[in-house]
């Protein structure tokens, strides 16, 4: 079996999330997540396989670029084992590295937290994850695990660049209608919910943890409070663009 020394320069244990391993590897100036598992479940294999052979055609520059899918491969400090490991894009490193990204050539120079954030960075994060979700429903993935921490957002040259990372168990309705395994809803969304209005209703979950903990928490305006109620109880005919079109008007009024 191969070992993963083979491929990369550097490996790294970042964290242990349920039977998945995440590993940080670079290779010259490339970094890289590795997604790990040992696991014997056909369902989460499945999970792997399904999400590496869709997010691997999509070119978009807010979401990671999908290097390989690797099997039976040794772990450094875990040769016990074989694993099955998806290879992406870093994220959390400069995403001006690759060149489908938009932000090529460009320096970050911070990745922030979402805590303590302002009106203006709360909303334009909101519209960012909004045309985000919409882009991947057109490519036939529904995002079902939207939170904070699946959000990285780089400040880059004054601007704040939000990307999205964490694909395993999204519902890739096009390529496995009836998947084994457990879709990931972080909240207990409306299950008679259609695909735009429970991401409306994802969004609108990622508000309020965003407004909870901004720093103008006190200072709330009421139309952001109607965006929140909307979101939170989206009547059938409202449709992602819709949503997105009252958070760019909030942002006018803002701004």
């Amino acid at each position: 079996m191969l070992m993963l020394s083979e491929q990369f320069d550097t490996i790294q244990f970042h964290i242990k999330k349920r039977d998945i391993l995440l590993y940080k590897a670079s290779r010259g100036s490339r970094q890289y997540v590795l997604k790990c598992t040992a696991s014997g479940d056909p369902a989460l294999r499945q999970a792997f396989h399904d999400e590496y052979r869709v997010m691997s055609r999509i070119s978009h520059p807010r979401i990671p670029v999908y290097h390989q899918l690797l099997d039976g491969i040794r772990l450094p400090d875990r040769e016990d084992l074989p694993y099955l490991i998806l290879c992406m894009q870093d994220m959390t490193a400069d995403p001006g590295q690759s060149s489908t990204m938009e932000t090529s050539g460009l320096k970050p120079s911070t990745i922030i937290d979402t805590r303590g954030l302002d009106m203006g960075a709360i909303l334009s994060i909101m519209d960012q994850t909004a045309r985000i979700l919409y882009d991947l429903l057109k490519e036939g993935v529904l995002y079902t695990d939207l939170n904070p921490s699946n959000l990285v957002i780089h400040r880059l040259e004054g601007s704040l660049m939000v990307y999205l990372v964490d694909f395993t168990c999204c519902y890739y309705f096009l390529e496995n209608p009836h998947p084994a395994y457990r879709l990931r809803f972080s909240y207990n969304l409306s299950p008679e919910l259609k695909g735009q209005q429970m991401l409306i209703q994802e969004l609108s979950f990622l508000l309020q943890e965003l407004l909870e903990a901004s720093s103008e928490a006190a200072a709330v305006p009421g139309r952001v409070y109607q965006l929140l109620e909307t979101g939170m109880h989206p009547g059938e005919g409202l449709t992602l663009s819709d949503y997105r079109q009252m958070i760019a008007d909030l942002i006018g009024l803002i701004s």
